[in-house]
């Protein structure tokens, strides 16, 4: 069945203006119960890149906030959740060590709040070797608790075999670090997703002899598909649903219900697909990606997905240049949120900006004819009321 309503999005609006970017941790976009949208990303001031948030209330956007002031080292990769009315963030950071030794760090503030006053390190692998480095962090709300994913090399000081760690904030702060993968090459670029008590890890893992997607649930790695790049995983209706890009060019989608179903290519039109990210709706599933239809020429490209992930709707945004890295979010309303890097400006000139749908993802599907025919009967039809009524059509005494 073909769509019957496309989604559409209202103007694009600019985050930040110039040098800035976010990672591929799919969670640099997050809106909360009461609409507001907040956004993190990474801006180079003087040549070195430090983290900002930004948040639009119902007034508009207010002005950016400098997380991180250390000006002689770079703080990248930025991943934020809101929880109990503050924002929180996470980021990697080369202040300890540069390059060799690379750590996570945290900070929070209530979301009215006008101060970064709570700063603390999370990762402790230095031991003075190249290998000690954790990287591109994705934290989300698990429940009443955070948990934050990432790949980390402390366990080869040769940088060779990463693999991923997380580590969960309760009531009394943080907890330990866990080791989530168990590959004997590289496991990288991981995101999550959770139910209940049960939370799926998802990565990119070369113990194939070449990229594939690999999962865990806790108690060991099972393959998923590939090869693949840049998974990311969401849980809703009932299923864990894993979306990446494939080694063919096209955005891949897999997921389990009670069992692990094949994957499948999502949308194959020929363009090279890019940097997929996925998230529940309330009506089904939302994905989106980097499509490209020409050497400068990339826009955000996406699909509405039924509760069995069938295919019900498409959507574009369209802008001029190269947009790339898009963050999704779909709101308890079901309106699509979305942020991407723009580098329409030239590649070191990256802007970030923010689209919202204009009517809510919704998959209910009237049929059209029927629609129309009871439009044309109503039509012509002459009605008389008796009484008196006001101007909004109530009866008057």
């Amino acid at each position: 069945m073909l769509p019957i309503v496309s989604l559409a999005f209202g103007p694009a609006e600019l985050v930040c203006d110039t040098t800035c970017e976010n990672g591929l941790n799919h969670t640099a976009l997050f809106v909360d119960g009461e609409g507001r949208v907040h956004v993190a990303y990474h801006r180079k001031l003087g040549g070195v890149w430090q983290v900002f948030y930004r948040m639009r209330d119902s007034y508009g956007w207010l002005p950016p906030e400098r997380v991180v002031f250390t000006d002689t080292a770079d703080a990248k990769y930025p991943s934020l959740a809101i929880l109990r009315d503050s924002v929180f963030l996470v980021w990697h950071d080369y202040r300890v060590g540069g390059i060799s030794n690379v750590e996570l760090f945290f900070n929070a503030k209530p979301i009215y709040g006008d101060t970064w006053a709570n700063e603390e390190r999370l990762t402790y692998t230095s031991s003075g070797s190249p290998g000690d480095n954790s990287y591109v962090p994705s934290l989300k709300v698990v429940g009443e608790s955070l948990r934050v994913v990432w790949y980390d090399y402390r366990d080869d000081p040769m940088a060779y075999d990463a693999e991923v760690y997380t580590k969960v904030r309760g009531p009394s702060g943080w907890g330990g670090d866990v080791r989530v993968s168990n590959s004997p090459e590289n496991a990288w670029y991981p995101s999550f997703a959770s139910s209940g008590d049960s939370v799926l890890y998802v990565w990119a893992d070369n113990r194939d002899g070449g990229y594939h997607i690999y999962g865990n649930f806790g108690s060991g790695d099972f393959p998923i598909g590939g090869p693949g790049y840049y998974p990311d995983a969401t849980y809703g209706h009932g299923r864990y649903v894993v979306v990446w890009q494939g080694g063919d060019g096209n955005v891949y989608i897999a997921f389990r219900d009670t069992v692990w179903h094949p994957p499948r290519p999502l949308l194959p039109r020929g363009n090279p697909q890019k940097s997929p990210t996925v998230s529940t709706s309330p009506y089904g599933f939302v994905v989106a990606w980097r499509e490209d239809y020409g050497p400068y020429d990339s826009d955000i490209v996406g699909v509405l997905l039924r509760p069995d992930l069938s295919l019900r709707d498409t959507f574009r945004v369209s802008q001029p240049g190269t947009q790339d890295r898009p963050n999704l979010f779909v709101g308890p309303e079901g309106y699509v949120h979305m942020t991407y890097v723009d580098y329409s400006y030239g590649s070191s000139y990256p802007r970030i900006f923010y689209v919202r749908s204009l009517s809510p993802a919704d998959l209910s599907e009237r049929p059209k004819a029927k629609d129309k025919e009871i439009r044309n009967r109503i039509r012509g039809r002459r009605v008389i009321l008796r009484g008196r009524y006001d101007p909004a059509g109530r009866r008057l005494p």
